[in-house]
């Protein structure tokens, strides 16, 4: 789901918090959060913010038991639809709730997260969308002194600034023009091109994936660079929705790592597998020894996988493109716990999204690398606890497995 957040100004004072209009795709924010604005704004006391939301775009499974209507076009029961310009029942909302009102001292370092309900915010009949939000303050981490991470953030590099240490990043979710800063601590990959893990690979024109953290100036802070493309074949990411026996998949599109002519982020298309084809893990560090991803009797529905487009997109619906790669990438969706096992680290979650079809649990396993918000680990978890997930998720013999990296309790 995409949406464009145009507005959003704190009152009393009407003071802006945006320059221009801010695009996110809300399924990644699940587990993830992206940058609305980073500014300077008056030192004063806020009693409310008024946001005005454009253009809600929708791909969704509709396994209601009957067809839905959507704008004059209907959507048939086990169908993945996709839902352009869908109507506002309300476009512009004031909330005035905690942690409202907010005083907000000269010079001194605030974050504030908005915290979408998607759920709610959607009708059955996904008719309109008539938004639901709540807002959180952010306090500096201790010892660092840093708000919020973002992770594995993919957009093309547009300039370096090697004298500061910095660069800038055009990226397709959130802020579209990111200035981020290295230090010694970040670290680089770019084993793919054959270069050495530093600054000084990085270029103008590459596809990049990094993680970062906003620090209390403002400013943005890579903790990881990692080489993704270097354009000369574009990369798609998608979901999984259909497996088309042992030759292709149905997925709906992501992210384009550069604007593909005749597709778009949210459109249902078909990857035809060449003859071949690559399979590859985009680990990130995470434990998945044992677990296969090594041909297509490892490929599933509810995958996050990206692969390198090798033909252009054909005139059908959905269109199709041919790939020689397919690279396991991490998958989000949310579900409940409902059992821990007894080594303390592993956990199984029911209550699955509906695209899991013949799936009734999930087994989820932590690690060192696993980070957990709002809950202190596994041993914090009880069963009913609803638990948003993102991490690799593997086809097994048993149940699924999902390697996770990140456990946001809801």
């Amino acid at each position: 789901m995409e949406v464009t957040i145009s507005g959003a100004v704190l009152q009393p004072g009407n003071v802006s918090l945006i320059s221009s209009p801010v695009t996110f795709e809300m399924h990644r924010l699940e587990t993830e959060t992206a940058l609305l604005s980073s500014l300077s704004v008056p030192a004063g006391t806020y009693t409310s913010i008024n946001v005005t939301f454009f253009k809600p775009e929708i791909t969704f499974l509709n396994n209601t038991g009957a067809a839905i209507m959507m704008g004059g076009t209907p959507c048939a029961n086990g169908s993945v639809c996709e839902f352009n310009n869908m109507p506002l029942g309300q476009s512009s909302v004031t909330y005035s709730g905690a942690p409202f009102p907010i005083t907000v001292a000269a010079n001194s370092p605030l974050g504030l997260l908005l915290d979408v309900d998607v759920l709610n915010s959607l009708p059955a009949n996904m008719a309109n969308m008539t938004p639901v939000f709540s807002m959180l303050n952010l306090p500096p981490k201790p010892g660092t002194g840093e708000f919020e991470d973002m992770e594995d953030i993919v957009g093309k590099v547009s300039a370096k600034d090697a004298a500061n240490n910095q660069f800038t990043l055009q990226v397709t979710s959130g802020v579209t023009s990111l200035t981020i800063k290295v230090d010694s601590n970040t670290t680089f990959d770019f084993s793919d091109l054959g270069q050495p893990n530093t600054f000084a690979s990085l270029a103008v024109g590459q596809v990049l994936e990094v993680d970062i953290k906003m620090m209390p100036d403002r400013s943005l802070l890579a903790t990881k660079v990692e080489f993704e493309d270097d354009n000369v074949e574009e990369e798609l990411e998608g979901t999984i929705v259909k497996l088309n026996g042992v030759t292709s998949f149905d997925m709906v599109l992501m992210h384009e790592s550069s604007d593909v002519a005749g597709i778009a982020p949210g459109n249902v298309v078909t990857i035809n597998l060449l003859s071949g084809w690559q399979p590859k893990i985009d680990d990130d560090g995470l434990p998945v020894g044992g677990l296969s991803f090594s041909g297509a009797s490892d490929l599933m529905v509810g995958q996050s996988v990206e692969i390198e487009r090798k033909s252009t997109p054909t005139a059908t619906q959905p269109p199709v493109i041919d790939t020689n790669q397919v690279k396991l990438k991490k998958s989000i969706f949310t579900a409940k716990v409902k059992s821990k096992l007894s080594n303390g680290t592993d956990f199984i979650v029911d209550n699955l999204p509906g695209l899991f079809t013949g799936i009734a649990q999930i087994e989820v396993r932590t690690s060192t690398q696993t980070e957990f918000h709002n809950t202190t680990g596994v041993a914090a978890l009880v069963a009913g606890d609803t638990v948003s997930l993102r991490g690799l998720l593997f086809k097994t013999l048993g149940d699924p497995v999902l390697v996770a990296k990140k456990v946001r309790k809801r």
